[in-house]
């Protein structure tokens, strides 16, 4: 076990949002840092309850394409077929289609009580860290100590 920073490459460090991680690996840092403070976070859940075509979670379910995007830029609409934006939700949650099921259902009636927990770590924990959530882990140990 070694001891990980992990920081956004986003946003400059601040100290309440920075955290020393016990792990194995960079990856397992990664997880516990998302389960222990993305996961929970009220910016997070809020994010995957935000069901504007351009915000949120949702996004990734009408705006996947280059097309989509610029169609969406230049004219404000989507036009994202219902079917395609059901198929995409069906890809993403492929492991656990009850999720997916759940998911959409949400995205249908905007019943809070169908997003359970479990939901909410699938969602956080199938984001790629540095991609999407702009994290990093780095080894303590790999960084030069100045005297």
């Amino acid at each position: 076990m070694q001891d990980y920073l992990v920081v956004s490459t986003d946003e400059p460090a601040r100290p309440e949002e920075t955290y020393v991680v016990r792990a194995s690996s960079p990856e397992e840092a990664l997880t516990k840092y998302i389960k222990q403070v993305y996961l929970p976070s009220d910016f997070f859940r809020e994010w995957v309850r935000e069901l504007a075509v351009n915000m949120g979670f949702a996004e990734r379910f009408y705006l996947a394409s280059e097309q989509e995007l610029e169609r969406f830029t230049g004219t404000g609409e989507y036009g994202t077929e219902p079917e395609l934006v059901r198929s995409r939700v069906a890809a993403f949650f492929k492991e656990r289609p009850d999720l997916g099921a759940a998911y959409l259902e949400y995205m249908d009636t905007e019943d809070e009580s169908v997003l359970s927990d479990e939901l909410f770590e699938f969602i956080a924990l199938h984001r790629d860290p540095l991609t999407e959530l702009g994290l990093r882990a780095i080894a303590l140990a790999s960084l030069p100590v100045l005297e």
